[in-house]
């Protein structure tokens, strides 16, 4: 078994709550409702290149990020596959997911059925790392039907009262960076006698 860690290639966050701003330079992404603002939400989208683990087996993933605020009640988060392949960091707003080009349906557009959608308890604290298991389905979907392109898309129910604030890959020189980290089975290495 080996265990490798990909750091987030780009990232950003939708706010409805700022429908037209683009947040690809923000060194926070925001996950439930934003800038305190009732009604509102705020999605982050994250995308990974997972082609290092191309060709393995028997693979197990967890997304680990890092909690700068948490929310002040506990929520229940899911994280999707955003289905835009073609999303541009610097231009996705809540609107559009590049200049000129609207989501189908504000926010973004999102499958919750492949891979499934993994849910998790929006955490309280503030400061730590906080890993999300049962990530492996978007690994091993990326790499059999997505260019090895993991893209997550995460959001809340529209009755969220809280969020939390977690690091891009903007903070610190990319230090609190979303990260998968992945257990997997490299293949086999073959050896030729000449």
């Amino acid at each position: 078994m080996a265990t490798t860690d990909i750091d987030c290639e780009a990232d950003s966050y939708l706010d409805s709550g700022n429908a037209d701003t683009n947040f690809g330079a923000s060194t926070a992404l925001i996950l439930g409702y934003s800038g305190g603002k009732t009604g509102t939400q705020a999605r982050p989208i994250m995308q990974f290149d997972v082609s290092p683990v191309a060709g393995g087996s028997g693979i197990a993933a967890s997304l680990w990020i890092y909690i700068r605020f948490g929310a002040a009640n506990t929520h229940v988060g899911a994280l999707t596959r955003l289905t835009r392949a073609d999303h541009e960091e610097m231009q996705e707003t809540w609107n559009i997911y590049k200049t000129g080009s609207n989501w189908t349906t504000p926010g973004g557009d999102f499958d919750g059925a492949t891979p499934p959608a993994v849910n998790f308890n929006l955490p309280t604290d503030d400061d730590f790392w906080f890993e999300i298991t049962g990530m492996e389905g978007f690994v091993t979907d990326a790499i059999a039907n997505r260019g090895s392109k993991a893209i997550i898309h995460g959001r809340t129910g529209t009755a969220v009262t809280g969020y939390i604030d977690f690091g891009s890959r903007e903070l610190a020189g990319g230090g609190y960076a979303p990260f998968l980290r992945i257990t997997w089975t490299p293949p086999a290495r073959r050896i030729f006698i000449t």
